[in-house]
């Protein structure tokens, strides 16, 4: 029996055999089709979890989740708004934002670390499930330790970091060449490519 998903909350002139509700939508169950109406307020809702919404996870050991608040509360203590957090299975947490820019500026400073772990964090997704969930890149600060100094550039460190992943920024000493003794990239790994 197929599945029909309807913005449309009005049924046709047919009667349907059955009708019920479950949460926010109406499902009809009518001959050999099932169609499920879902109300406009739910795309709305659709647009807020993919703006105000983020999704994150400890990677590896646990921590207890008292501890991943204190920390974040200490972390992103000049927010504009408010950050509320909660806990799903496996591990998982949603961070909803009162503020976009507090999203972006969460999402621009990553990596966040809590109790020396990397606190994975990115942007919620419509098929986001967190009992299948798995973290399949994360973003981490590089270190290329002895860099001769010819290739003390964004132009120049950013092909020799690409066979690790995606490059996304200097830090800020790296970049102005404060010093030479070790340059700071951060970057978007890939967990599911084998290191060569």
């Amino acid at each position: 029996m197929p599945v029909v998903f309807n913005l449309y909350p009005h049924l046709s002139q047919n009667e349907p055999s059955f009708i019920t509700r479950i949460g926010g939508a109406k499902v009809v169950v009518d001959s050999n089709e099932t169609t499920v109406f879902v109300h406009r307020h739910a795309v709305t809702s659709k647009e807020h979890l993919c703006n105000y919404v983020l999704i994150a996870k400890i990677f590896g050991k646990r921590v207890p989740p008292k501890k991943i608040v204190r920390k974040c509360n200490q972390h992103w203590a000049n927010l504009q708004g408010t950050v509320r957090m909660r806990q799903l299975i496996n591990g998982w947490y949603t961070l909803e934002f009162t503020y976009l820019q507090d999203v972006e500026f969460v999402l621009e400073h990553c990596p966040w670390f809590v109790k020396g772990r990397i606190f994975h964090i990115r942007g919620w997704y419509p098929v986001f499930n967190p009992r299948t969930a798995v973290i399949e890149t994360l973003i981490l600060w590089v270190r290329l330790p002895n860099l001769p100094i010819q290739y003390w550039s964004t132009d120049a460190i950013k092909p020799i970091v690409q066979v690790l992943g995606r490059f996304i920024k200097l830090d800020k000493k790296t970049e102005e060449s404060e010093n030479f003794i070790l340059a700071r990239v951060c970057m978007e790994i890939d967990l599911r490519v084998p290191l060569k």
